[in-house]
């Protein structure tokens, strides 16, 4: 198989795990305690819910540039998971059910292995440059 398509499957995994993880956080909110559930509710911070919303933004706009195998997404997804972690101890604690703990792992590791795959590969080297390197050619060879 082709780095350039285990990378695009990464991708839509961590994608996949991501949208899991964020409808099993829903739908299992109510097999909480009691307790657990008072608490979500009481809690809010703004800044953080905003520059959170800002890390998401960006890792999407990366994700879709590494799908398209654009070497400015590597960087930028990279920006964005750093970001991502930063936030994390402000976050403050974080209750949830144990099914969507692991499901987080799964995307934690997927993400590093995307990361992996865009920095110590081939696959983002020639991506966008080929096309201008057949342009060259052929306007040389028209020249010659």
């Amino acid at each position: 198989m082709k780095t350039q398509t285990v990378l695009r499957i990464c991708v839509l995994l961590v994608w996949l795990s991501f949208i899991t993880d964020v409808a099993l956080t829903v739908l299992l909110h109510n097999s909480l305690p009691a307790q657990l559930k008072d608490w979500h509710a009481t809690e809010s911070s703004g800044w953080i819910n905003a520059f959170g919303a800002v890390v998401l933004v960006s890792w999407v706009v990366a994700s879709v540039g590494l799908l398209r195998l654009r070497r400015w997404a590597a960087w930028a997804y990279l920006c964005s998971v750093i970001s991502a972690y930063t936030l994390m101890p402000f976050c403050g604690p974080v209750g949830s059910h144990g099914v969507t703990g692991a499901i987080h792992c799964v995307f934690d590791v997927l993400s590093g292995v995307t990361l992996a795959l865009a920095f110590f590969t081939g696959v983002l080297k020639c991506s966008g440059d080929s096309s201008r390197q057949s342009i060259n050619e052929r306007l040389a060879r028209k020249l010659a």
